[in-house]
């Protein structure tokens, strides 16, 4: 068995606020991680940390970006056991993600406001992607609209284990907290 890492964060960011004032749920962003060190993470994120409306797919790193602004933010690191074949599913799409240049999906976001399924092709928000990869390799089907799925939703992901929760600032490898 390989593992998988997902990472739930909360900064105050105005756009962070703002979804946890619509969701009234603690974590407003989520990442996806091959290594416990979160050092190979990706997720939907601003293209550049000081402009919030145009969103790309790229690598994240826990202190660069906005989490460089909000080191002190909440955090939890989620840990998820996938087969050999997912994980090297999982490794290959984040690849072919790099190379396509996928897009920020703002129209599902304001779907997902008024309560209707939608879907881009090569268009996600955060928790959207993670959703569609976890679908996509079999390791987990949230049994809803892809862009239904919040942050939140992804603590609730059978088996998986939560390893830490706290400031981002404080996550290392070394200096794991776990809750369980």
């Amino acid at each position: 068995m390989k593992e998988i890492y997902i990472l739930l964060t909360s900064t105050n960011t105005i756009y962070a606020r703002a979804i946890r004032l619509y969701t009234k749920k603690s974590y407003t962003h989520s990442s996806i991680a091959l290594d416990d060190s979160l050092n190979n993470m990706y997720s939907m994120t601003r293209k550049y940390y000081r402009n919030p409306f145009l969103g790309v797919f790229k690598k994240e790193e826990i202190d660069k970006g906005v989490f460089s602004f909000y080191p002190e933010c909440p955090a939890v690191v989620i840990k998820l056991k996938v087969n050999a074949e997912q994980h090297n599913e999982i490794r290959q799409m984040i690849w072919d993600f790099n190379k396509k240049k996928i897009k920020y999906n703002l129209r599902g976001i304001f779907y997902r406001v008024i309560k209707k399924e939608y879907h881009a092709k090569d268009r996600f928000f955060c928790s959207e992607l993670i959703a569609y990869i976890l679908k996509e390799t079999e390791v987990f089907d949230f049994e809803k609209p892809l862009n239904f799925v919040e942050p939140s939703d992804l603590l609730s992901i059978p088996d998986a284990e939560v390893i830490y929760q706290g400031p981002l600032a404080n996550y290392s490898i070394d200096n794991l907290q776990f809750t369980n």
